[in-house]
């Protein structure tokens, strides 16, 4: 039995007390762990974000959280939208929303099976990336069977933007078509042979994923380097 609860975070310093704001009881034996997403909220000076995360002046994102599972071994994904309430206006001011997270608020995504592979997951509040290692594997440095990208499925477009033709440059207009998004929420990653075979044979020690700039950093266990993957960006919408 697992209780998830909300608490609000003081505004200034020292020791203060607070009671939860909400909270759910879960009943589920066959979950193994929890990973919740980061704030990972930028600033709008910030010029290293994608171009789909929001700045900070902006709603706040929602909060992911996954649940590995066992039994069979996977991931379940839900979302913790947050809610506005609209503040009256001060003398001299216009009137502002202010944002809370409730667990009323909370939808099911999806759910991965990855049986007999052990899923983990490295979180993210839109995108994510999945890693499964062999459910057998004790050691340090399991072998790193697959990785997959996840796209939660309510906060993706059709396609990706579109520039006009007048606004391209010159590499991008030699492009013949542009891909569309994934119309599946999970699918492999291409990763250099080289590096998949070391991943595999000698195996992991580390994966980091940034989600704001797109970027995966994986160190295997018989290496002495850092591989960094890079994902690229698409066009900004006019």
């Amino acid at each position: 039995m697992y209780l998830i609860e909300i608490y609000n975070t003081p505004v200034h310093g020292g020791t203060s007390t607070f009671s939860a704001t909400d909270r759910y009881i879960i009943d589920n034996r066959h979950i193994a762990s929890f990973q919740i997403s980061d704030h990972n909220l930028a600033t709008r000076y910030d010029k290293s974000i994608q171009p789909s995360l929001p700045a900070a002046n902006g709603p706040p994102l929602p909060i992911s959280v996954y649940c590995r599972t066992t039994q069979p071994h996977g991931l379940q994904h839900y979302m913790v939208w947050p809610t506005h309430v609209d503040l009256p206006p001060s003398p001299g001011s216009e009137a502002k929303k202010s944002y809370y997270y409730s667990l009323s608020n909370v939808s099911f995504q999806s759910r991965h099976d990855c049986d007999p592979n052990v899923a983990h997951v490295l979180p993210g509040a839109y995108r994510a990336l999945i890693y499964t290692v062999p459910s057998d594997d004790r050691t340090d440095s399991p072998a790193l069977i697959n990785l997959r990208r996840y796209i939660t499925p309510e906060a993706q477009p059709i396609d990706y933007p579109i520039t006009p033709a007048d606004n391209l440059s010159e590499e991008q207009r030699v492009m013949k078509r542009r891909k569309l998004i994934p119309s599946n929420i999970y699918s492999s990653l291409v990763i250099p042979k080289k590096l998949a075979a070391s991943l595999r044979e000698d195996g992991e020690t580390a994966v980091a994923w940034d989600e704001g700039i797109g970027r995966v950093c994986i160190a295997a266990s018989d290496d002495s380097v850092i591989h960094i993957l890079d994902f690229a960006q698409v066009p900004k919408r006019p």
